[in-house]
């Protein structure tokens, strides 16, 4: 029975952390999708006033 609550505990240990990883991964990538947007617009209109 032991062996079955360790087993249960490390599984959900390393479900967690997977989605933790995936979570903060997207986190990261929709934050750099924000910064550049901004910059890509400066250079659009940047080009439409040459």
């Amino acid at each position: 029975m032991a062996n079955n609550s360790l087993a249960a505990a490390e599984l959900l240990l390393v479900v967690g952390l997977l989605g933790w990883f995936f979570y903060s991964s997207q986190q990261a990538t929709a934050k750099r999708k924000a910064e550049v947007k901004p910059e890509n617009k400066d250079e659009q209109s940047n080009s439409k006033a040459d």
